[in-house]
């Protein structure tokens, strides 16, 4: 992974930044303490791997922002890639990753969730977090990170650096194999256990299919004798059924015979008495015929009334009309007229209010200029908070940077504990300049430490001064919204108001007009015209009609009291001819009577003889139900045995089939015991401390040659590096391990023993030695070295051995950074990155 461009905006002291590194090979990365240079770097790692120096996500966030955002160009393996990650306070982050295309082009690489693009990213790069701050990336205060932790734990990063995690997978895989043999052999022994439990009972069933086969061969004889007796049976009670029914028929016959009679006699009866009805009309001819003509007589004079009625209803219908309408519009002008008087008051009253309204909407633009005073103490508010919120920045800038000067200090304080030279002079150190110099620091950190409580008091202050301004401003800008919106208000009302008093002093004069117009209609009782001509028609029309309701009257009671008039003379017109057409049709009735008469005898003689044939049927309906119960019994009996011999067969074939699969699970089952020590071994081989650790002692002998070659430069071949795997512990037994031990000019000791800017030097060698074995091992995937703050517990001496160390191993890298405050370091290499830290800008970063 090559650095190439990198975009901060809000993290930790930059505000916004861009960083091009584009064309660096050996380059200085230089600043005062606390102007961001370590921020830099944590931004590359938050990016890549969301971690940076143990902080929170949220702590990352500028003090004074609410999100922050760094987006990282790098090279891997010779493409080109972006990572841009996000995060605002107390939310979860964003993360996208991309590869830039030769024609500039971004293409999307990033996952469904935050951990596949993650995941991604760790693919491409060829390293997690922990590997690169082991190995290329020596943080500040982490130069140690690799020799300080336990031996446990070095062993681990080293299989990482060496990329054993493909054993671990694959001592993981045999071990899951290994337990899916197991599982089987257990799940085989379980089977044979239960097939040997089936076969057993194989004897038992053969005997019951053959003894089901028996009982089926019994059976069906005796179903198709009991099928040949059902159908004998079933013909009997057929016939008897026949008899039965053909008695009910004829008993249907004789009493349809018999209603027959009965209805003869009954129409003989009618037609005798019809006959007798009509002579009796033929004798009172005379008084029937005078009865009708004074009905018709009547009928015409009653016609020529109603016609008359009609004539004067209309009229009358007419003179309603008439009168209603002229009515009707006197209401309309009365109503017009009222309406007019109301409006007329209306409109006066209305235009009474004209000038006070006129004066009133003048008065509106002194609300207009008190708006206008409002947004001008607003701003002044905002600039007052925008000033307070750069003094707060600027001040807690001031007090980061007194406290981490103070526990820079204390640090150094801390390295005078059991010391007798000076850690930057090397000379010899008494008591008194012991004290000398610890009494110097406690100055400097009390100065410090004023300066710190001064720079707080005036960021509260500051902070508070900007939410009292900020709170001015939300005050002014709710009273303003308040003082508009009730000037708007009584601007639509007055406009309302005015509107309508101008329209009602215009309306005054064309209402008078109206007035005077209805006035005179209604004195003159000149309205209407055509209805008062139509009334006059209508009283003339009525007199013409000379209608006499009495008399019409005295014609409708008369036609009542004729009614059946009509009917009696239409009777006697044919009672002539129906007295003869009644004497053949009661010779017809009493003909039918005798036929049916006749019909009724032949007919129970018929049912007589019906009734003799069927008493002496045998009705066999019970013996023909025992019979068919029986067959059915005989059938289900066979069906149960068919049904019983198929699942016995089932069964059968099932328990042959198990006998040969229980007589091939032996052979399965050594084969899998087999299979199960070879994953057995597997497992072992590839686990830690199988191949894995003798890989680990195959590069061992490699990571101390590249370590000591470095030591060499630094020390002049004072100091050497051994790397332990094995050792004995406190019982005598041989166990893993990778413990770290350094010879020097006394002796071998173990690395605890050393401490300073010995320790340190030992610490750098590994971290390189780590870093090339990376490089070695992923060819150009890591060709990248981060060094943060390496010198500061460094003599003269042991910065040149430093620096000549990290230019000889300048060529096997395509990046080198070099992190430190130290002013004389800036001019020993090629390039430089100065970062400066602006109280309002942030910190800025400047390549030379």
């Amino acid at each position: 992974m090559i650095p190439r461009r990198i975009r901060l905006r809000n993290f930790l002291s930059y505000r916004e930044c861009t960083v091009d590194l584009t064309g660096l090979h050996l380059a200085v990365l230089c600043g005062k303490n606390g102007d961001g240079k370590s921020a830099l770097l944590d931004a590359m790692t938050w990016a890549l791997w969301g971690a940076a120096r143990g902080r929170l996500e949220d702590d990352l966030i500028n003090q004074s922002e609410t999100e922050m955002l760094v987006e990282f160009e790098f090279e891997a393996n010779g493409d080109l890639f972006v990572v841009i990650r996000k995060r605002a306070r107390g939310k979860p982050g964003a993360l996208d990753f991309l590869q830039v295309a030769p024609d500039g082009r971004r293409i999307s690489l990033s996952g469904g969730i935050m951990r596949e693009t993650q995941a991604e990213i760790i693919r491409r790069v060829q390293m997690d977090f922990d590997t690169f701050v082991n190995s290329a990336f020596i943080a500040q205060g982490r130069a140690n990170e690799f020799t300080r932790k336990s031996a446990a734990e070095r062993k681990e990063v080293f299989r990482k650096v060496l990329g054993l995690e493909r054993f671990e997978e694959l001592a993981a895989a045999a071990t899951d194999r290994r337990k899916e043999c197991a599982a089987r052999i257990s799940a085989i022994g379980r089977e044979t256990e239960d097939l040997r439990a089936d076969v057993a009972r194989l004897p038992e069933v053969e005997r019951e299919l053959a003894a089901t086969v028996e009982r089926r061969e019994g059976l069906e004889p005796l179903i198709a004798g009991a099928e040949v007796q059902v159908g004998e049976l079933r013909q009997a009670v057929a016939d008897h059924a026949r008899l039965r029914s053909e008695v009910d028929s004829l008993e249907q016959r004789v009493g349809e015979a018999q209603e027959g009679v009965v209805a003869a006699d009954a129409a003989i009866a009618a037609v005798e008495k019809e006959r007798d009805s009509t002579r009796e009309l033929l004798v009172h001819e005379q008084a029937i015929t005078a009865r009708y003509k004074e009905l018709v007589s009547a009928r015409a004079a009653e016609h020529e009334a109603a016609e008359r009625q009609a004539r004067a209803s209309e009229a009358e219908r007419a003179e309603q009309a008439a009168s209603r309408v002229i009515a009707e519009e006197r209401a309309r002008i009365e109503a017009s007229l009222a309406a007019h008087r109301r409006d007329h008051e209306a409109a006066v009253l209305a235009s009474e209010d004209l000038p006070g309204l006129i004066t009133a909407e003048a008065a509106l633009a002194d609300g207009r200029a008190a708006l206008a005073e409002l947004d001008q103490q607003t701003e002044a508010a905002r600039a007052e908070e925008s000033e307070l919120r750069s003094r707060e920045a600027a001040s807690r800038a001031e007090a980061e940077q007194a406290l981490q000067q103070a526990t820079e200090i204390k640090a150094k304080e801390a390295q005078l504990e059991g010391v007798a030279t000076c850690p930057v002079c090397r000379q010899p150190l008494s008591p008194d300049d012991l004290d000398h110099v610890r009494g110097e620091y406690a100055e400097q950190r009390r100065v410090l430490g004023e300066r710190y409580r001064q720079a707080q008091a005036a960021k509260d202050q500051a902070a508070a001064g900007a939410e009292a301004a900020k709170t001015a401003v939300a005050r002014l800008q709710r009273e303003r919204q308040s003082r508009e919106t009730a000037l708007r208000q009584q601007e639509r009302d007055l406009l309302s108001r005015l509107t309508s008093a101008t329209e009602a002093a215009g309306r005054v004069p064309v209402l008078v007009a109206a007035i005077s117009e209805a006035e005179a209609l209604l004195a003159a009782d000149d309205f209407a015209p055509g209805a008062r001509q139509e009334l006059e028609e209508a009283k003339v029309a009525l007199a013409a009609a000379g209608y006499d309701q009495a008399a019409h009257q005295q014609l409708r009671t008369t036609i009542r009291d004729l009614a059946g008039a009509d009917d009696a003379y239409r009777d006697l017109a044919l009672a002539g001819e129906r007295a003869a057409a009644l004497e053949m049709a009661l010779a017809r009735e009493q003909k039918s009577l005798a036929e049916r008469r006749e019909q009724l005898c032949r007919a129970r003689e018929a049912l007589e003889a019906a009734h003799a044939a069927l008493e002496a049927a045998t009705d066999v309906t019970p013996r023909l139900n025992a019979a068919e119960a029986e067959l059915g019994t005989l059938r289900d009996e066979l069906k149960l045995c068919l049904q019983s011999g198929g699942r016995l067969q089932e069964v059968l074939s099932q328990l042959m089939q198990k006998q040969a699969r229980a007589a091939t699970q032996a052979d399965e089952m050594r084969a899998l015991k087999d299979e199960e020590l070879v994953f057995t071994e597997l497992a072992a081989a590839f686990g830690k401390n199988g191949v894995q650790a003798m890989l680990i002692d195959q590069s061992l002998p490699r990571l101390e040659l590249i370590a000591n070659e470095m030591l060499d430069r630094m020390t002049g071949g004072r100091i050497q590096v051994t790397l332990h795997t094995q050792r004995q512990n406190q019982k005598g037994a041989v166990v893993e391990t990778l413990d770290i031990r350094i010879s020097d000019d006394i002796g071998g000791r173990d690395y605890e023993m050393y401490s300073g800017g010995e320790a340190f030097r030992v610490d750098f060698a590994l971290r390189i030695a780590l870093a090339k074995l990376l490089a070695e091992r992923a060819g150009s995937a890591l060709p990248t070295l981060i060094i943060d703050e390496g010198f500061g517990t460094q003599d003269q001496d042991g910065i040149d051995g430093l620096v000549e160390a990290i230019n000889a191993i300048a060529d096997q890298f395509r990046l080198i950074l070099v992190v430190t405050h130290i002013e004389e370091l800036k001019g020993r290499f090629d390039r430089r990155i100065d970062v400066t830290k602006h109280p309002s800008l942030g910190s800025v970063c400047t390549v030379v």
